[in-house]
């Protein structure tokens, strides 16, 4: 990201989740990159790893803090989208080419995340809309795909071709077909037979 900075966010709080992002922190960490990169995990319940005992989710919570992961609790994300920010920097203050300086036009890219709050006892039935962006999103959240009929029926949009189960096609590198950023794994996906 232009300046420095940036941020990771892994969206699922169970155990693929939790994981993940403790993973990713610590080796933001060895490579001397944990000031300058965020890492965040989203979860829609109250706590990580909800259906695991308290010790374990306990532990998680002790190494997710240590290393560094922010965790923002009963957070749904309800959109993702593209963004890309061109801006133009200069050398010089004045923008004044003249004497040998150069200005320059530069593209920030990353993904727009819109967010619901999660329902529990103590929300309100007012729900405020949120937003949080990233540089990368990996999706850990949920362990089945949607079926093709539950996203009809739903209004659940996908932007990534499917197949008839419902699993987002992918090709042999875990790419998703057609997509040059995004790649799909494990009960979600499956890869094209063209």
């Amino acid at each position: 990201k232009k300046g420095g900075g940036g941020s990771i966010v892994v969206v699922g709080g169970g155990y693929a989740g939790v994981e993940t992002a403790a993973v990713i922190a610590e080796r933001l960490k060895t490579k001397g990159l944990s000031n300058s990169i965020n890492c965040v995990l989203l979860t829609a319940d109250g706590s990580i790893m909800s259906s695991s005992p308290s010790g374990q989710r306990e532990a998680a919570e002790k190494v997710l803090d240590q290393a560094g992961v922010e965790v923002k609790r009963n957070l749904q994300v309800t959109e993702l989208s593209a963004i890309t920010d061109e801006y133009t920097t200069s050398d010089d203050d004045e923008n004044d080419n003249s004497n040998g300086t150069s200005t320059s036009s530069s593209t920030d890219s990353g993904v727009l995340m819109k967010l619901k709050e999660s329902k529990s006892e103590s929300s309100s039935s007012v729900s405020s809309s949120l937003s949080l962006r990233a540089d990368v999103v990996i999706w850990s959240a949920g362990s089945t795909p949607a079926p093709r009929a539950q996203k009809d029926t739903t209004g659940l949009s996908l932007p990534f071709p499917s197949n008839s189960r419902g699993a987002t096609c992918t090709e042999p590198t875990l790419r998703v077909t057609g997509e040059e950023r995004v790649f799909a794994l494990g009960d979600v996906a499956m890869q094209s037979t063209n």
